[in-house]
């Protein structure tokens, strides 16, 4: 995981260090129209999903398993926000993670779980590289009647 998080790294500073030297040798340019350049990303995301799903949130859900083991009276939603640095050849590692102020469970020991297992997470590669934010949330428990 360390290992494909710098080479990603490293091609997104090459990719940065480009597109400078790009825009300092067009100075003919006209001044671009707002909202030119930007990029449709809605839709090809059934890779990340997929290795979400594979991956992640069966470790997450054994994380769960464990607290409510310690705590059967558990319950609530994790929301947990992620950001993923990917490159469109390599693919993409979790690079930060934190807890929403959505988040509902205050249980360090899994809340750690989450985390760690999180940041250890490698995705298969995106449509194209770069850094993307996203929240997930987890139900932990089963709803009480207040909570329907």
């Amino acid at each position: 995981r360390d290992a494909l998080r710098e080479r990603i790294l490293e091609r997104e500073r090459t990719f940065a260090r480009d597109t400078v030297r790009e825009r300092d040798a067009d100075d003919e340019a006209d001044e671009a129209p707002a909202g030119e350049g930007l990029t449709d990303r809605i839709g090809g995301r059934d890779a990340l999903l997929d290795g979400l799903n594979h991956d992640f949130m069966q470790l997450a859900g054994e994380c769960i398993e464990q607290a409510r083991e310690r705590k059967p009276e558990l319950r609530g939603m994790i929301a947990l926000e992620l950001e993923l640095v990917a490159d469109a050849e390599l693919g993409a590692v979790v690079e930060q993670t934190s807890f929403s102020d959505r988040n509902e469970v205050d249980e360090p020991e899994l809340l750690d779980c989450i985390r760690e297992t999180a940041l250890s997470t490698t995705l298969p590669p995106p449509p194209e590289g770069g850094r993307e934010a996203f929240m997930l949330t987890m139900p932990v428990g089963e709803p009480t009647d207040g909570d329907l």
